[in-house]
């Protein structure tokens, strides 16, 4: 119940009961009783499983990283990985700004449609979200 349902009184003696509740382990134990609790073995397990799924996906997407994007794109898109400013990678790369933010924009649309694409990728992700 909420405290503005409640009188004064009321509210102080539900309050009273909880402090009463948590200082006898027995009653504590007795009304939460029936609360699952995963176990840390099995939350263990499945971040395993997650973390060996995310390694897969990361090599899938390497994969499609190399097949459907242009040099250039590729180019940009590793500066931008290594967390290079958009000024800083059009100096490297010879291109201005503009055209640094116009391949990076380009590139991660052409990435993100291509791995929609990908069953093993959408598969991966359903068992991740699954986990």
């Amino acid at each position: 119940m909420s405290k503005s349902s409640l009188s004064k009184e009321e509210y102080q003696e539900q309050q009273w009961g909880y402090v009463n509740l948590m200082m006898d382990p027995q009653a504590m134990q007795e009304r939460f009783k029936n609360t699952t609790v995963r176990n840390s073995e099995e939350d263990e397990e499945r971040r395993e499983k997650i973390g060996e799924l995310q390694i897969k996906l990361m090599g899938l997407i390497k994969e499609k990283f190399s097949t459907c994007l242009t040099k250039r794109q590729k180019e940009v898109i590793e500066l931008y990985l290594i967390s290079k400013k958009q000024e800083h990678m059009g100096k490297i790369l010879g291109i201005t700004q503009e055209a640094i933010f116009s391949r990076l924009n380009l590139a991660f649309k052409r990435l993100k449609q291509s791995c929609n694409k990908d069953p093993k990728i959408q598969e991966l992700l359903k068992e991740i979200k699954r986990l």
